[in-house]
């Protein structure tokens, strides 16, 4: 099970370069931006979906040492990564809700 999850993350985390060039950007999804996340990364999104926020800033921060990601996690972690993951995150659920 513990390998699963870590596999889960993994992909999840395969998604963090356009996150990061969103919040570079500080561009604000919309929702035909959920709509495709949705239909091309529809595991990824189900997790986002049905996580807290929280959870889903734990779960990059257990990766934060990564070679492969950890650049990406500290800008999604940093400021202006935390606003913009809040503020997009509640538009996700309230897009889930209509």
């Amino acid at each position: 099970m513990g390998e699963q999850n870590n596999e889960l993350e993994l992909r999840i985390l395969s998604t963090l370069p356009f996150v990061v060039k969103w919040i570079q950007t500080d561009k604000e999804l919309t929702d035909n931006d959920f709509e495709n996340l949705k239909k091309l990364y529809p595991e990824q999104y189900k997790f986002a979906l049905n996580s807290t926020l929280e959870e889903l800033i734990e779960m990059n921060s257990r990766h934060k040492d990564s070679k492969i990601y950890g650049k990406h996690i500290e800008i999604l972690l940093s400021p202006q990564g935390i606003k913009w993951l809040d503020r997009n995150y509640r538009k996700l659920k309230n897009h889930a809700q209509e």
